[in-house]
């Protein structure tokens, strides 16, 4: 065997040979083993089902054919606005870094525009707004409801959940833009009773309309998050292959699913990617943590280098007069307990946006070349 198979090859096993190179590259076969790495791999990684540039990074395009209105306005761009998760905050920062470069930047050919209706009025909403005296288009719709899959480019903040739950109950309670009665019945309730009351909707024990009415009206803390952003997810699947499905669809349905712990990062990946152009407010490529110390602006200080007066987050001015804050408030086990069944897919959900999140961070970093800012 040995020296026949040292023999030179015949021309039949050179044609032979020849046929079988054909075959496998016209069919694009590949070895078994390969493919089986090919295919664990991609279970990892997210499919990005983007365009590529001349440089090989991702271009951000959910190819999603957006409504037209009956006057032929596109719903272009939709910052859904969940509450109680800092997106007032970060919606006024958008606008404010749109006042500040709308007559310097072309890239600047719309305008972010808060609407107080809900998203499936889109055919109602204002077409333009004045800013420093110029008439400009609206682009960007806010307006606090529920996901839709009408607009073409889609952004929004998830919260942990807990402390979500905790501001919805103080915002009920304590703000000054609440009602009378509702922060009296709230208040005269307590956080106990509130969670209770809502545990007890969630189990079938109550409705919602009567527990609303016991205090007033408000939020229904169950799954909130989850249900405005219409999350996808399929417990009787397998674990890591319903995870796995409801990230990816996370992914494909919007271009920034900020985490509102990132606040400032997030809204700086919406203006991005909203306008395609970075601001010095979220450039901080090279910038050291002495530069970030200096640039950090505060109340009444001047802009230096250039940056402009962008604050960051102020509890004061942002909570709109709410004294007990859920980031900070100190719950009992049974208060923990009690969030932990309100908000069970929300967690899934919030635990997923982060995964999210990191990966488009990392996909614009790449593709604008710089290191989005972390604070203002």
């Amino acid at each position: 065997m040995t020296m026949e198979s040292d023999q030179p090859q015949t021309p039949h096993r050179r044609v032979l040979c020849v046929v079988l190179f054909v075959l496998v590259v016209a069919v694009g076969w590949i070895p078994p083993q390969a493919d089986q790495e090919e295919t664990s791999s991609a279970v990892v990684e997210l499919q990005h089902d983007d365009d590529k540039n001349e440089t090989g990074a991702a271009l951000h395009n959910h190819k999603k054919q957006p409504h037209v209105a009956q006057d032929g306005t596109v719903f272009s761009h939709y910052y859904l606005h969940l509450p109680k998760t800092g997106g007032s905050y970060g919606f006024s920062v958008l606008k404010d870094l749109y006042h500040k470069y709308q007559r310097e930047r072309k890239e600047l050919t719309g305008a972010p525009c808060m609407v107080g209706a809900p998203v499936s009025e889109f055919e109602d909403f204002p077409r333009t707004k004045t800013s420093h005296g110029d008439t400009v288009n609206c682009t960007l719709w806010s307006t606090e409801d529920v996901y839709t899959d009408q607009a073409q480019h889609v952004y929004t903040l998830i919260r942990d959940p807990h402390p979500h739950v905790l501001s919805m109950y103080f915002h009920m309670a304590e703000s000054a833009k609440g009602k009378a009665s509702r922060q009296q019945k709230t208040r005269q309730a307590g956080l106990d009773a509130w969670l209770e009351a809502w545990v007890e909707v969630l189990e079938g024990k109550n409705n919602t309309k009567e527990t609303r009415n016991r205090f007033g009206g408000g939020y229904i803390p169950i799954n909130l998050q989850s249900s405005r952003t219409h999350f996808q997810y399929n417990e009787t699947n397998n674990g890591d292959d319903a995870l796995l499905a409801a990230q990816q669809d996370l992914w494909d349905r919007f271009d920034v699913l900020g985490d509102a712990a990132q606040n400032v990062k997030s809204t700086c990946a919406t203006f991005i990617r909203y306008y395609g152009w970075v601001p010095s407010e979220c450039n901080c490529t090279g910038r050291t943590s002495e530069d970030k110390k200096k640039d950090t602006l505060r109340p009444n200080r001047r802009p230096t280098r250039g940056r402009s007066l962008v604050r960051n987050y102020n509890v004061s001015k942002d909570s709109h007069g709410v004294q007990h804050h859920g980031a900070t408030f100190a719950t009992t086990p049974h208060q923990d307990a009690q969030i932990a069944k309100l908000t069970a897919m929300d967690a899934i959900l919030y635990n997923l946006t982060k995964q999210v999140f990191a990966q488009q961070v990392e996909a614009l970093e790449t593709e604008y070349k710089v290191q989005l800012c972390s604070q203002f």
